[in-house]
């Protein structure tokens, strides 16, 4: 399992393998706070599609010849909320989040016969890896973030323009 012939340094490659594991748990934790933002996103969003229409029905009665343009105002809204909600899905939705190695695997004579620190090198490889696949996520989720909340801005902006002042 050894990358090279190069004798490896115990108390390096321990320091390596805990700054590893450190980071993977920096980037879950990111991954989970963009979660959080895209929930919060959509219950905002949702309260306001909700609220809105409910408290200002009056008043866009009251347009009389203005009430189509205050209506597609409402209808842009409407759309910004489910373009917003398509976004979250997606920014939320569940992915591959390998934990690894499987510990069948690890059963191997290869895996049980190095020492603990050719060990530690071989996972730093493997957690380097998947470090690269779970930043593409979070990058991932934290593009549909930021496109379903310029959404809600949208959606607010969509009403605020179909209120009469």
């Amino acid at each position: 399992m050894k990358s090279d012939d190069t004798e490896m340094n115990p108390e390096t490659t321990e320091l390596a393998y805990q700054e590893s594991l450190t980071t993977q748990d920096a980037l879950s934790r990111r991954v989970a706070a963009i979660d959080t933002k895209l929930l919060a996103v959509f219950g905002i969003s949702s309260f306001i599609v909700t609220l809105v229409p409910t408290l200002a029905l009056p008043q866009l009665r009251a347009f009389g010849d203005e009430s189509v343009i205050a209506q597609l105002l409402w209808a842009g809204a409407a759309l910004g909320w489910a373009l917003s909600a398509a976004f979250v899905y997606l920014g939320i939705k569940p992915r591959d989040w390998k934990i690894g190695p499987d510990p069948k695997v690890l059963r191997d004579e290869k895996w049980l016969t190095l020492t603990p620190h050719e060990y530690r090198h071989s996972r730093m490889w493997y957690l380097g890896r998947m470090y690269s696949v779970r930043l593409q996520g979070a990058r991932e989720k934290a593009k549909y973030l930021e496109a379903a909340l310029s959404l809600v801005v949208a959606e607010v902006a969509c009403f605020a323009a179909a209120l009469p002042l």
